[in-house]
């Protein structure tokens, strides 16, 4: 019969414990990656959908003015949204693309862009 003493049976469970705590510190981080790299994404998702919401609401406010051609409310629309802290740029296109009105501190699109 095969005669295992005891130092190296305690020796062996040493090593397993070990490797199991390994083990767990590493499926913990993996996980911990992957719920923040969730997060991220439900946060992106969630900015998008807000701005795309803000942008429909503000396209409804400018809908008047621009059948009328009022450029005044239109200039006085993306000034109002300009002074918010977290829009960085206001300006109103046409059906074709061309530039109607724009916020007074308006920045090149380049800028922008980077």
């Amino acid at each position: 019969m095969l005669q295992i003493n005891k130092t190296r049976l305690r020796r062996l469970w040493q090593a397993l414990v070990i490797v199991i705590c390994v083990t767990t510190v590493m499926v913990l981080f993996v996980y911990s990656n992957d719920l923040n790299n969730r997060n991220y994404k439900m946060l992106h998702d969630q900015t998008e959908d807000i701005a795309r919401l803000f942008l429909r609401q503000m396209a409804v406010s400018a809908v008047s003015a621009m059948a009328d051609e009022d450029t005044d409310t239109l200039d006085l629309l993306v000034n109002n949204l300009q002074e918010e802290p977290l829009i960085l740029d206001a300006t109103v296109y046409n059906a074709e693309g061309l530039m109607v009105a724009n916020s007074s501190l308006a920045m090149p699109l380049d800028q922008l862009t980077g």
